[in-house]
């Protein structure tokens, strides 16, 4: 959805470590507690989240309204139990 408002890649990462890094620079460092299994996965592969705190993403995708950028949030979770379905 922030692909289609700015016609390019919001995460354009150029490799595995280099896209996760791309994601926590924008998304912020996930929550350990909230995403285990993310955590778990990523130190399987000798990966580790940096410290960021995010940048928001109406500053990103200045031209979506609040809704818009509310339902990128909620699309953008960590965990994808916490994803909205298609039905809502």
């Amino acid at each position: 959805m922030a692909e289609l408002y700015n016609l390019c890649p919001l995460f354009a990462g150029n490799n595995e470590v280099d896209q996760l890094n791309k994601i926590v620079k924008i998304m912020g460092t996930p929550d350990k507690n909230e995403w285990p299994e993310g955590y778990k996965l990523a130190q399987s592969r000798g990966y580790y989240f940096p410290k960021e705190k995010g940048t928001p993403l109406a500053d990103i995708v200045p031209e979506a309204s609040m809704e818009a950028i509310d339902l990128l949030e909620q699309m953008l979770k960590y965990p994808s139990r916490k994803r909205p379905t298609a039905t809502e």
